[in-house]
Order: C-alpha cells, then sequence, then structure tokens
C-alpha cells in the first residue's frame, strides 16, 4: 500500500470511489470522500458521514461519524451503516499520487476490504 498521508496532504482533496473489494456497492452509487482540515466527510449514496479524523500508524479513524438523517432505500441506508462502521474500526490509509485508498483492518469484520479513490479536481 501508498505511504499514510498526512492530514495536510488531505486538506481540501475530494475522491471518489473506483474500485471496492469486500464489499458490493449498491449499483449506481459510489463513495465520495472529502477532507477539510481535521474533519472527513463521506457519501456513500444516501446520507453524509462526517467528523473528526485521525491518522496514527497510517491507520484512519473517525470514531463518531454524525450523519444526516435522510430516509433512502434500504440498501443505500444499509451502505451507509456498512461505512460508518468501516471508518469507526479504522482503516489502512494509503496516498499515491492522485491514488487514495482504504482497508480494513486485520482482525476486524473488514479484514478483506479495500476501497480505491481517484481525487477530483
Amino acid at each position: 500500500m501508498a505511504d499514510a498521508p498526512t492530514p495536510a496532504e488531505l486538506d481540501g482533496a475530494v475522491f471518489t470511489s473506483t474500485a471496492v473489494t469486500g464489499h458490493e456497492l449498491v449499483p449506481g452509487s459510489a463513495i465520495e470522500a472529502t477532507f477539510q482540515g481535521d474533519t472527513a466527510s463521506l457519501h456513500a449514496g444516501c446520507n453524509r458521514l462526517f467528523g473528526g479524523y485521525t491518522i496514527v500508524d497510517g491507520t484512519l479513524t473517525v470514531p463518531q461519524a454524525a450523519s444526516t438523517m435522510m430516509a433512502c432505500e434500504p440498501a443505500l441506508m444499509e451502505q451507509d451503516q456498512w461505512l460508518t462502521q468501516l471508518l469507526a474500526a479504522g482503516a489502512t490509509i494509503g496516498l499515491d499520487g492522485d491514488t487514495l485508498t482504504l482497508a480494513g483492518a486485520a482482525g476486524t469484520p473488514f479484514d478483506g476490504t479495500a476501497i480505491t479513490f481517484a481525487r477530483q479536481g
């Protein structure tokens, strides 16, 4: 995996998922990740998840993500829950140029999960 980015390297960046393994995204949906200062905001097709984040020893954690509360189709709401749980458990993070990767931590239910993102703009 690429080197872990610093919050300064992510500040102001927007990324959109290009590939996901270990979880099947709802057809027609993608994951968007935005970083502003010390806040991460992610959207997986329904609600926006947001909260303070840390990167420690190459692991991104959003321990207490808040969420908008829109009602959506159940599959999209379940996808939001999956993403919230992945972020709370911590994910290995890497940045290689314009490619961001998140991978579920070993020993968690997300081991084997990986999301590849491309920087937008």
